[in-house]
């Protein structure tokens, strides 16, 4: 009976094919190909001569070492630019700051209110315009030295008697240092001759009282343009200024202005400091002033020698003015004075009256100058009375003068004055004139 195929038995599996002897033998012989390049390459390795190593490269194919050195090379152009450009800037700001100093420090002076002040000897601004150095007047009584101390120390005027106290104490306290020999009198004599109110204060003073303070005091001299500071070996940190004339102190103080509040003043100031220096800058130039406004540079005697200078000029013009204004009235009113005289010698009776009214006839004919000459009769009876005691008179020359000339003349003749050319009608006119103008050559006119 035949069986159906639903039932027949499974296919086998297939069994494992095992490689042939040709496929061994060929992998055997690739095995051995393999080796022998080994062997071959070792033997070619082994031959050959070691080659020398390699530098390393970079990607770019550049050694690496030089590529190292571009590289610390930029760095180093880049560092120096770097330098040169910081250098630069900080001449350039030097240069500019010493550019500024030169030119007086305008950028920062005129932000100062007193930048536009005018230096003299009462005021003198900082330089950086932030205040200016004045001048403090002290009353001028014996105690001008205290009182400016007081000023500076106390903001006070009165201050006299206190600080004279101070004076006496400290001395009296220190018996070694202020010998006889040093005050030039016994330690007792000279306390109570420095309480005295009149008597004055100098040197020995300023040191004690700098001492007494702890502070250093700038005395100014006027005279020599420059300042002792008392207290300066002692080391102190502050100092404050007084000016010394010769006669007078007077406190120096610093001021935001010159119309300013005294109460406001600075007083004291470091004079190691920059604004320090600036204010003993100022008050120097404030001396400097003073000294060409005194006597100690002879102003006062060029001063009195352009006004005198000045008051000779203007005397000679209104001299000179005055007798050109003289000599035309004098010329305007000749036939005046003529008929003045004539009148007064023709009428012997009554000369005064005829004196009278010749003055009034000369006065009128004259100008309202303050100047006026007398009348001819009153010039005739000096002149007389001038001879008769031997002086000379003024209208007397040396032989042509109108006294000489009147001796033997009649009252018609014309003279001239040889001075100044004016006709003149008969010697009374020519006397009249003479006193007038001092006018002293006359000359006989010979009739035509």
């Amino acid at each position: 009976m035949t069986s159906s195929p639903a039932l027949s038995e499974a296919p086998a599996a297939p069994k494992a094919v095992r490689p042939s002897s040709a496929s061994g033998t060929s992998t055997k012989a690739a095995g051995a190909s393999t080796k022998t390049k080994k062997t071959t390459s070792k033997t070619a390795a082994a031959a050959a001569p070691p080659a020398k190593p390699s530098r390393a490269t970079s990607a770019a194919g550049l050694p690496l070492p030089a590529l190292v050195a571009g590289g610390v090379g930029a760095l180093g152009l880049v560092a120096l630019a770097a330098w040169a450009l910081v250098s630069g800037r900080r001449r350039g700001g030097s240069s500019s700051s010493s550019k500024d100093g030169k030119d007086g420090g305008k950028d920062s002076a005129v932000k100062g209110p007193c930048s536009k002040l005018k230096p003299t000897s009462r005021c003198v601004p900082l330089a950086d315009g932030s205040g200016c150095v004045v001048r403090r007047e002290i009353p001028a009584d014996n105690s001008c030295l205290f009182n400016s101390i007081g000023y500076v120390m106390h903001r006070s005027k009165t201050r006299a008697p206190h600080l004279r106290n101070v004076v006496a104490q400290q001395v009296s306290g220190d018996r070694n240092t202020y010998s006889d020999a040093f005050l030039g009198m016994s330690n007792e004599s000279y306390c109570a001759w420095i309480r005295q109110p009149y008597n004055w204060g100098g040197g020995i003073e300023l040191a004690i009282l700098a001492q007494a303070y702890g502070i250093e005091i700038a005395a100014w001299n006027i005279e020599s343009k420059k300042e002792h500071v008392f207290g300066e070996e002692s080391g102190y940190k502050r100092q404050v200024m007084v000016i010394y004339n010769g006669v007078h102190y007077d406190a120096l103080a610093v001021c935001a202005h010159p119309r300013a509040n005294a109460d406001e003043d600075e007083l004291n100031y470091n004079p190691r400091g920059k604004r320090g220096k600036m204010i003993i800058a100022a008050a120097r130039k404030l001396v400097e002033l003073a000294h060409k406004e005194s006597a100690f540079n002879g102003a006062a005697e060029k001063k009195a020698a352009a006004a005198a200078a000045a008051a000779a000029k203007k005397a000679a013009a209104a001299a000179a003015k005055t007798n050109g204004t003289t000599a035309a009235s004098t010329g305007a009113g000749s036939g005046a004075s003529s008929a003045t005289a004539n009148s007064t010698s023709g009428s012997s009776s009554n000369g005064g009256s005829g004196t009278a009214g010749g003055a009034k006839t000369a006065s009128g004919a004259k100008s309202s100058k303050p100047r006026v000459a007398r009348s001819a009769a009153a010039a005739s009876t000096a002149a007389g009375a001038a001879k008769a005691d031997g002086a000379p008179t003024a209208a007397s020359g040396s032989g042509a003068g109108a006294g000489a000339v009147g001796a033997g003349l009649s009252g018609g003749t014309k003279l001239s004055c040889g001075d100044c050319g004016v006709m003149l009608d008969g010697p009374a006119a020519a006397q009249q004139h003479a006193h007038s103008t001092g006018h002293v050559n006359f000359s006989e006119v010979a009739a035509a």
